[in-house]
């Protein structure tokens, strides 16, 4: 359905209403092409070389426009009655344009277009050029959206889910989840510099820095869906090996085989053949997403599938097709996405626990001091610091299991009296601090004075403790002070009756 839905979309973008212009008449050229040449075409060139082509339109007397949907090369200029009124590129004829539309306002009168087109290793107008009003320029703002602007955006969207995908492989403890993000990683770097051979550069110097540069373009969709398959591999350890393996070495042979071509010629008839591999790679991937049921996955891969598909059959069979490429890369991205944001989930729920682990008491599981740092407390809170008797003592007439049960026995007492969002934080050693929140002090004393007697029931030793209560003072500090003098009066008075 989306992928009927886009389909739609680029047909509309493609086909306004207008006068086609079909036909040319061949009044220049370095090659054979006929005296005639029909639209749509592409020749791949063995050399660089040029045509000059031309046609009559009718004439108008409103404002009227040339629409190029899209053409094939590396440097352009377009003559109305002979005077030239556009060009494309610059005149170093380096041009690497075959991917958006043009557009060019033709002047009143005109009767005649002539149009110069320069290759390096294709030359062509892959689409029927149009004729249109200002009423259908909206056609052409779609498309170069479609090709141009939305294009730009997925290499943003793919830079910065490298740059996570990289943080994620730094920051995972386990050792197998470093790998498969990091095969992510690279898999999503490979991918961003493919897309940059969608790009239309005006110039890219010269024809052998042009030729350096689509090397990498082109092998880096290959290394892409190696690193991809590599990382999926590590995470879904069900799939068969030997399936991934073989397109994994196959992906390789056609990425370094790309890089090793010794011109534009051979590296265009390659992309066209070894074209098959993506779709080889998209199936698979697309096999494994129905084989998870996880429903963005799902729907993601089989948009990327289809859009890999078309693109794929357009290079192969070398026919006039818009390529979806763009969209099917953002499919991806929005798949790599989903599995982030549960990853991002997963580490944030990870960082929560051992957090939580980090400020409890490993013996009792009340909270350690740590928690104090993290706490806001109120004058409606009333606060009471413990200290246990003869936990020493305890420890060595019982031992020090006995003095254990102790401290635990204490903390169970405690919570079973106070509620939920009361704390109870073991200062150290046989000290307690009972915060309990929102409480008046006579409501405190009363629910220490059953924490004491729960207290000396869960032993046969009959333990006890110290005990200092007071309302939240200006500060902590203050407040501690306030109710450690306080349980050390009792405690005093604990010692004088032994």
């Amino acid at each position: 359905m989306i992928f009927l839905f886009l389909a739609f979309i680029f047909n509309w973008a493609l086909k306004p209403r207008g006068v086609e212009i079909k036909t040319f008449r061949v009044i220049e050229n370095e090659e054979k092409f006929g005296e005639v040449l029909t639209a749509p075409f592409v020749f791949v060139l063995k050399k660089p070389t040029y045509v000059v082509l031309k046609t009559s339109i009718p004439q108008t007397s409103e404002k009227t426009y040339l629409y190029l949907p899209q053409v094939d090369t590396s440097y352009f200029e377009i003559y109305a009655n002979e005077k030239l009124i556009g060009t494309y590129g610059f005149p170093n004829k380096t041009a690497h344009i075959w991917y958006q539309p043009l557009l060019y306002t033709i002047p009143e009168g005109t009767k005649e277009i002539k149009l110069k087109i320069w290759g390096i290793y294709e030359l062509g107008i892959e689409f029927i050029p149009y004729l249109i009003d200002e009423s259908q320029k909206t056609k052409f703002l779609v498309l170069e959206f479609l090709t141009n602007k939305f294009l730009l955006i997925s290499i943003g969207s793919f830079v910065a889910l490298s740059i996570i995908l990289l943080m994620l492989s730094r920051n995972v403890h386990n050792i197998k989840r470093k790998k498969i993000y990091f095969s992510f990683f690279l898999a999503s770097v490979f991918g961003t510099l493919w897309l940059f051979d969608l790009v239309p550069f005006q110039s890219m110097g010269t024809v052998f820095s042009m030729l350096l540069l689509r090397k990498i373009f082109v092998a880096s969709i290959y290394f892409g869906f190696a690193f991809l398959i590599r990382g999926t591999m590590l995470d879904i350890t069900e799939i068969k090996p030997y399936l991934g393996k073989a397109l994994l070495y196959i992906d390789y042979f056609a990425g370094f085989l790309m890089l090793s071509v010794p011109s534009m010629y051979y590296l265009e008839i390659f992309t066209n053949y070894f074209s098959v591999v993506l779709i080889l790679n998209s199936l698979f991937f697309l096999a494994l997403s129905y084989k998870s049921k996880i429903i963005v996955n799902i729907l993601t891969s089989t948009l990327f599938f289809l859009t890999v598909l078309n693109d794929s059959t357009t290079l192969f069979l070398n026919y006039s097709n818009e390529f979806l490429s763009s969209c099917g890369v953002f499919a991806v991205f929005l798949g790599f996405s989903y599995t982030v944001i549960r990853e991002y989930r997963f580490m944030v729920r990870e960082i929560r626990l051992t957090h939580k682990k980090s400020l409890k008491d490993k013996l009792t599981s009340a909270f350690n001091r740590g928690i104090i740092d993290l706490t806001t407390f109120s004058p409606s809170d009333t606060v009471v610091f413990v200290d246990l008797n003869d936990l020493k003592t305890i420890n060595d007439t019982y031992g020090h299991k006995k003095g254990d049960e102790v401290l635990v026995n204490f903390v169970e007492s405690v919570r079973k009296n106070i509620r939920s969002n009361d704390l109870i934080i073991r200062m150290g050693g046989d000290e307690f601090l009972i915060v309990l929140r929102n409480c008046p002090l006579e409501k405190a004393k009363e629910i220490m004075k059953k924490i004491s007697e729960n207290y000396e029931k869960s032993s046969d030793i009959k333990p006890s403790f110290s005990w200092g209560i007071s309302k939240f003072k200006s500060s902590f500090e203050e407040t501690i002070e306030e109710v450690d003098k306080k349980m050390y009066e009792m405690k005093s008075k604990f010692k004088s009756k032994k």
